[in-house]
């Protein structure tokens, strides 16, 4: 029996990001992102947890978002009081159209 890994980002979603005009820091992003989120539509991390979770800095975390945003991958919605939403747009991440990936070229 071979033994599923605890971490729930799909194989589908994974490809998804392969090739989008993103920094790293942008999809590293939107992985953790997904995996706070779940099941759900939108998550509410604080800024110092996902700095801590993505393994960067405030600052790294806050230019990541700006980037998703401004391509369309991530909505950001400021509550009342000091709560941010963040809702990703697999929708327009599945229709953007990606860079030729070809591991082969790398190797």
């Amino acid at each position: 029996m071979v033994q599923q890994n605890s971490f729930t980002f799909t194989e589908d979603k994974r490809r998804q990001l392969v090739g989008l005009p993103l920094s790293s820091n942008a999809k590293v992003l939107l992985v953790v992102l997904d995996e706070i989120t779940g099941s759900k539509e939108f998550c509410c991390p604080s800024l110092s947890n996902l700095s801590r979770l993505m393994g960067c800095s405030e600052h790294i975390s806050r230019k990541a978002i700006r980037e998703a945003g401004n391509a369309g991958f991530l909505e950001v919605e400021k509550l009342p009081g000091k709560t941010t939403s963040y809702r990703i747009e697999w929708d327009a991440i599945t229709k953007t159209k990606r860079e030729d990936f070809n591991v082969n070229r790398y190797l």
